[in-house]
C-alpha cells in the first residue's frame, strides 16, 4: 500500500533545509508554526528532544496527513505561518511556492458565469470605512514605537532559570509614551502564571530593570533595535499599568501619543501587537468599542498571549487604551452573530488621572512631553 505524500523526499529535505536557514528549528517557533492548526491534532504529534530532529519529524507527519475532518490542511497551515515568521528571505518564498502547490489540488469554487455579474454604483456598505491613504503611513510611524517586552523571572531575588541554563522569560508588548518612558502591563512585568500570587516588590522591581525591549522585530530575520529597562517608575495591579524608565531614550522615534477625550461606543480601534511573542502584528480597522467605562474599555480585536500592554489606537493612531486581557460575556452580537468574549484594555484616561493624583512629578513630564492641558 502506498502512502499518500504532499511532497517527495527530495522536496521534504529541501523544505527542512530552508526551515532551519530560517532559524524555525528552534522550540518557539517549533510551537508557533504549530498554533493556527487543529489542537486535537497537535496533541496526536511525538516529541523529541532535538529541535532539527522535532522539525524533521513533525515535517514528515504533516506530509503525510491529508485534509482533518474540520477541513483544515496541517501542511498549508505550517507553510502559511511559516511564510510569515521568515520575513522577507528567499524562504518565505519556497514556503509560499510550496503552499501553492499543495493547494492547487483541491477543488477550484464555484464559477459564476458572467451574465450573474451585474455592473452597479460603487456603494458605502453601512458605514463609511474610506481612510486617507496617509492612514497606512501613520500606521507605520506608530508601529516603530511598539516593542516586544522579553521579562525574566525573579522568585525571591533570584532569576529563574530554565534546564537549558537560559532565563525564563515571559513575552509581551510595550510602547513609547515619550522618549524615555514606556507603558505596559502590570501582569506583564509581573511574570506570573495565572493563578500564582503576584511576584514581591523586590522581584518585581528586579524583573522591571532588566526587561529587553525589542524594537523593530518586524519579522523573524529583521534587526532589532534593543532597549533595556532602567527602573519600574509606577505600577497600578487594579488598572493593570506599569510605566517604565528606559536606560536611554529612545530619540530617533516618535512617541505614540494619547488621546486625552473619550472614544464612543461602536469607534472602530486598530492594535499593533506581539502575539505569541512574534514579529509585530496589526488587528486593523475591522474592530469595533462594545463597552465604554471609567476604567474599562470593550472591543473586538483579534488578540493573543503576547498582545498584553499593547496600545489601542483610533484612526489617527492616538492612544485610546492600553489592551490587557479578554472577557467572557453574553448576548454581545458582532457581525450579525453573538459572542462569547471580547477584549479589554484600560483607558488611556484612568491611566492619566491615576498619575495625575499620586504622582505629580511624573505627571507633570508625561503632560509636557504629550502637550496635555493640565
Amino acid at each position: 500500500m502506498t502512502t499518500f505524500k504532499f511532497l517527495t523526499d527530495e522536496q521534504l529535505d529541501a523544505l527542512l533545509q530552508e526551515a532551519i536557514k530560517a532559524n524555525l528549528a528552534n522550540p518557539v517557533s517549533h510551537q508557533a508554526l504549530l498554533s493556527g492548526m487543529n489542537p486535537y491534532f497537535v496533541g496526536t504529534l511525538a516529541n523529541v528532544p532535538r529541535p532539527i530532529d522535532q522539525l524533521k519529524l513533525t515535517l514528515d507527519r504533516l506530509n503525510t496527513t491529508d485534509e482533518l475532518t474540520d477541513g483544515s490542511v496541517p501542511l498549508a497551515s505550517w507553510l502559511r505561518t511559516a511564510a510569515t515568521l521568515a520575513g522577507p528571505t528567499p524562504a518565505a518564498k519556497t514556503f509560499t511556492n510550496t503552499l501553492a502547490a499543495i493547494t492547487s489540488r483541491a477543488p477550484a469554487g464555484p464559477v459564476i458565469p458572467r451574465e450573474q455579474l451585474a455592473e452597479r454604483k460603487e456603494r458605502i456598505v453601512h458605514e463609511n470605512d474610506l481612510l486617507p491613504f496617509g492612514f497606512l503611513l501613520g500606521g507605520q510611524n506608530a508601529g516603530r514605537c511598539v516593542a516586544r517586552a522579553l521579562v525574566p523571572r525573579f522568585d525571591a531575588g533570584q532569576k529563574r532559570l530554565l534546564a537549558n541554563g537560559a532565563p525564563f522569560l515571559f513575552n509581551g508588548t510595550a510602547w513609547l509614551v515619550t522618549p524615555d518612558l514606556v507603558l505596559t502591563n502590570h501582569h506583564v512585568i509581573n511574570a506570573r502564571i495565572s493563578g500564582e500570587p503576584e511576584a514581591p516588590r523586590l522581584d518585581l522591581d528586579r524583573q522591571a530593570a532588566e526587561t529587553v525591549l525589542e524594537f523593530d522585530y518586524d519579522h523573524t530575520s529583521a534587526p532589532v533595535d534593543e532597549s533595556r529597562v532602567a527602573k519600574l517608575e509606577v505600577v497600578d495591579p487594579g488598572l493593570d499599568f506599569a510605566l517604565l524608565r528606559l536606560a536611554a531614550p529612545q530619540t530617533a522615534r516618535k512617541f505614540l501619543h494619547l488621546r486625552t477625550e473619550p472614544v464612543v461606543k461602536h469607534a472602530p480601534v486598530n492594535i499593533i501587537q506581539h502575539p505569541r511573542g512574534l514579529p509585530k502584528m496589526v488587528a486593523c480597522r475591522n474592530n469595533l468599542v462594545t463597552y465604554v467605562a471609567m476604567t474599562e474599555l470593550r472591543y473586538f480585536t483579534d488578540t493573543e498571549q503576547g498582545s498584553s500592554g499593547s496600545p489601542v489606537l483610533d484612526d489617527a493612531w492616538r492612544v485610546v487604551a492600553l489592551h490587557r486581557a479578554s472577557i467572557d460575556v453574553n448576548d454581545v452580537e458582532y457581525q450579525g452573530r453573538k459572542s462569547a468574549w471580547v477584549n479589554v484594555g484600560t483607558p488611556i484616561g484612568a491611566i492619566l488621572a491615576h498619575l495625575k493624583a499620586r504622582h505629580a512629578v511624573l505627571w507633570d513630564e508625561l503632560r509636557g512631553v504629550q502637550g496635555i492641558p493640565d
